[in-house]
């Protein structure tokens, strides 16, 4: 049995599904940005399928742990220590495809989608992807039901969050297309 997340020989994380959503839309050909990276084991894989690439991280401890990975794995990424709002205030560049892995919940659906507008060329995709609302596969333990900082109640609401900002993602007005696969859900955004 495959499975989604492969480690490659770098110790970094491949995701075969985002991949093949990419190929589909020739990002070898287009610029791409990914938001919220965190400490980036799955954005060296991802950049490699772009013609350039760019990552966003607000948190310095991530970002600082990404740069030195990405100092080891000699990658070439664009990497900003700053949020969306900065980001767009900082740059002129505009993107095709805009990826964000795990990180939807923390953001406000619509103030996300008018700013990544402003910075994104028309007729371009937004990639999101979040877990299953399973309690595994969370970087916050209290959400990962084998850990023992693990909290029924406080996954029982993250979970409900979940499904209402799914629903809204498949009834968005950007709404493109849906897949899955056993650990995540893949929604695309097309504006």
């Amino acid at each position: 049995m495959a499975f989604n997340y492969l480690l490659n020989n770098n110790n970094l994380i491949t995701n075969n599904k985002l991949i093949s959503i990419l190929e589909s839309v020739k990002s070898s050909k287009l610029r791409g940005l990914e938001i919220g990276f965190g400490t980036g084991k799955k954005t060296i894989s991802i950049a490699k399928e772009f013609k350039s690439f760019y990552a966003i991280e607000p948190n310095k401890i991530y970002y600082d742990k990404f740069k030195e990975i990405c100092k080891i794995n000699k990658c070439n990424i664009k990497s900003y220590n700053m949020d969306l709002q900065n980001f767009v205030n900082y740059t002129n560049k505009k993107f095709n495809v805009i990826i964000l892995i795990n990180v939807i919940h923390l953001l406000n659906l619509d103030d996300f989608v008018k700013i990544s507008k402003t910075i994104l060329k028309k007729n371009n995709y937004i990639i999101i992807i979040n877990p299953h609302e399973k309690p595994i596969n969370w970087g916050n333990n209290e959400f990962n039901k084998n850990s023992e900082l693990f909290d029924q109640n406080k996954w029982i609401k993250f979970k409900n969050k979940l499904k209402d900002l799914y629903l809204n993602l498949l009834n968005h007005k950007y709404f493109f297309k849906f897949d899955e696969d056993l650990y995540d859900k893949y929604f695309i955004l097309k504006i």
